[in-house]
């Protein structure tokens, strides 16, 4: 794709035709698997306009949208621009009542946004939906995993994170569990029990208005005193696992946890 071919794009997308402004949005999907086509894009103004497009009234028009931004925030270059679509893909992806489909692929759009620089601001106060979400289906959890991964990489975060409401996860972590949901999750309690440990974070550090009763943080959960060593026998459980990826993290999680 050239730039002036990305131009054109961009303009056909200011058509009044829902069905041809999806079939423009497919191809707009489609190119930007290719990391030269989302310069072009970028360079286009084609985030501009899907900024504006994410709010249609149209539910097929907002599924392909949000499958383009998906798309497009693989690339640094458009990542910045799409910040501002993120509380209207948080309110899609905890929408009980929206579709699955749209559901996923606004978790997988916060998740490739997520990928450079984490914006904290959208998140407060919206983190306990996305906890909520590990207690649906697999595909719901994996994907609300995978962006509670790339938000625990920003520890400008990670206080916001063990602040809030966790739901029961042991049940997650057992051997004979889904491999990817246990993996991620592993992940996902590595990074944020790592970030507390070099910061030498308590409970009076965590924010204040987002901070859930104390049994229920995901900070109890990984550091309360019978919590912990519920959480350091599952890690021992798991450092038995054949799978080598399992056993790495879990040897992570046991050994940050140790340090306490």
């Amino acid at each position: 794709m050239t730039f002036n071919e990305a131009k054109g794009l961009v303009t056909l997308l200011s058509s009044n035709d829902e069905e041809f402004l999806i079939k423009v949005l497919t191809v707009i999907s489609n190119c930007s698997v290719y990391p030269a086509n989302q310069d072009h894009l970028a360079d286009a103004g084609c985030p501009l306009v899907l900024r504006d497009l994410i709010i249609s009234p149209e539910p097929t028009v907002q599924v392909s949208v949000v499958q383009a931004i998906a798309s497009l925030a693989n690339s640094p270059k458009n990542q910045a621009t799409l910040q501002v679509c993120i509380p209207v893909l948080l309110r899609n992806a905890t929408d009980p009542e929206a579709s699955p489909y749209l559901r996923a692929l606004s978790l997988t759009a916060l998740t490739n946004l997520s990928l450079g620089k984490v914006t904290v601001a959208p998140y407060i106060g919206k983190l306990h939906f996305l906890f909520k979400l590990l207690e649906e289906g697999n595909t719901i959890k994996i994907q609300a995993l995978k962006l509670l991964n790339n938000l625990s990489l920003s520890p400008d975060m990670v206080p916001y994170l063990l602040a809030t409401k966790c739901p029961p996860i042991n049940g997650m972590l057992d051997n004979k569990g889904d491999r990817d949901i246990t993996l991620q999750l592993l992940t996902f309690l590595g990074n944020v029990a790592t970030v507390a440990v070099e910061q030498k974070l308590s409970t009076q550090d965590l924010p204040a208005d987002d901070k859930a009763p104390s049994p229920e943080m995901l900070y109890s959960t990984l550091f309360g005193l019978l919590e912990k060593d519920v959480i350091s026998r599952k890690m021992l459980s798991l450092l038995a696992n054949s799978d080598e990826e399992i056993s790495a993290s879990a040897q992570k999680v046991y050994d940050v946890l140790s340090q306490l």
